[in-house]
């Protein structure tokens, strides 16, 4: 079990415990977090992204981000 917090600006932080493997955007989803994806999570809009902070998550780099976006952490969130 994994303990997620969300940062959101302006708003108090959200903690939200997560299963290996869970998908942040539908873990966002689900505990009303909201976040910009017209692509319903299917990875082509790449608007979903978030920073990890602290911590990692293992997914392979997605074309919608760049090289440097990759580095500074960002990741989409489906």
């Amino acid at each position: 079990m994994y303990t997620i917090i969300f940062k959101i600006e302006n708003e108090k932080d959200v903690k939200v415990l997560a299963e290996a493997g869970e998908n942040v955007l539908e873990l966002m989803q689900k505990n009303n977090i909201s976040i910009d994806a017209p692509c319903s999570g299917n990875g082509v809009c790449g608007k979903c992204r978030v920073r990890i902070i602290a911590g990692s998550i293992d997914m392979e780099k997605n074309p919608h981000l760049s090289e440097e976006d990759y580095q500074d952490q960002w990741r989409l969130a489906c």
